[in-house]
C-alpha cells in the first residue's frame, strides 16, 4: 500500500495492520506516533520527507519484526538510526539530498546491502559489520560554507575505511572526485578487500588515477 499525506494524520488503526507487506509513506510533517505499531507482515518500508524522532523510528521498527528492506528519503530529525534489533533487515537505502538535515549515526549490524546518497557526508557509519555490498555518492548541492574540500576528503576516507571489508562497492562521480583530490595530495587510501569495484561515472581525467588505487 502507498500513502501520501501532508496535513492529514494517518489514522491510528492503520498502524495496526497485519496485512501490509509493502508500505510507502510520503509526508512533510512530523510523524508523531501515539499508538503501538504492529505491521507484522511488513517486509518493505519506504519513508519520504518525514519528520521522525529517534523514538518514533524505534517504535516503527519494533512493530516490523520481519522487515527486510528500508528506504529513508530526506527524513528529518533522525539522529541515531538504530537497526540493531531488526534482525531480518538486509537492505538499507538512505537518500539525504538537502543540506539542513541533522547528522545521523547508522547502527546496522545485520544489513548486507547499503545505498547511501549523502549530502555533506552527514551520515556516520557506526556498525555495519555484516555488510557485503555498498553504493556511495555525495549529493551535488551547494555546501555549507563551513564544509570544505578538506573536510569532505577526511569524511570520504573514513567512510571507505568502514567499508574496507565489503565484497562489492559502487562509487558515484562526486565521491570519486573527492578521492581524486586525496590521490593528488598523496593521502594514503584504506586497503580495500573488494572483489567488484564499480565507478558509476563518465570517464574524465580525475577518474583515471582512482581506477588504479
Amino acid at each position: 500500500m502507498r500513502y501520501y499525506f501532508s496535513k492529514y494524520k494517518l489514522p491510528d488503526f492503520l498502524y495496526n495492520s497485519t496485512s501490509f507487506e509493502q508500505l510507502k509513506i510520503h509526508s512533510q510533517h512530523t510523524m508523531v506516533l501515539e499508538c503501538t505499531v504492529s505491521w507484522t507482515s511488513l517486509q518493505k518500508l519506504s519513508l519520504s520527507f518525514s519528520r521522525l524522532s529517534d523514538e518514533s523510528m524505534a517504535k516503527i521498527l519494533s512493530g516490523c519484526p520481519i522487515l527486510e528492506n528500508l528506504t529513508l528519503y530526506d527524513c528529518w530529525e533522525l539522529k541515531v538510526l538504530d537497526l540493531s534489533k531488526s534482525l531480518r533487515l538486509r537492505t538499507l537505502d538512505v537518500n539525504r539530498t538537502v543540506t539542513y538535515l541533522w547528522p545521523t549515526q547508522i547502527v546496522a549490524p545485520h544489513i548486507h546491502c547499503l545505498g547511501l546518497f549523502n549530502s555533506e557526508l552527514s551520515c556516520t557509519l557506526v556498525d555495519i559489520s555484516s555488510l557485503t555490498e555498498a553504493k556511495l555518492e555525495i549529493a551535488l548541492l551547494p555546501l555549507n560554507p563551513d564544509i570544505n574540500a578538506d573536510f569532505l576528503q577526511v569524511r570520504v576516507l573514513e567512510m571507505l575505511d568502514k567499508l574496507k571489508n565489503v565484497e562489492k562497492l559502487t562509487l558515484g562521480r562526486n565521491f570519486i572526485q573527492i578521492l581524486y583530490l586525496a590521490e593528488i595530495r598523496g593521502v594514503p587510501f584504506p586497503i580495500l578487500k573488494v572483489k567488484t569495484l564499480t565507478l558509476d561515472t563518465k570517464i574524465f581525467q580525475y577518474v583515471i588515477p582512482v581506477c588504479y588505487c
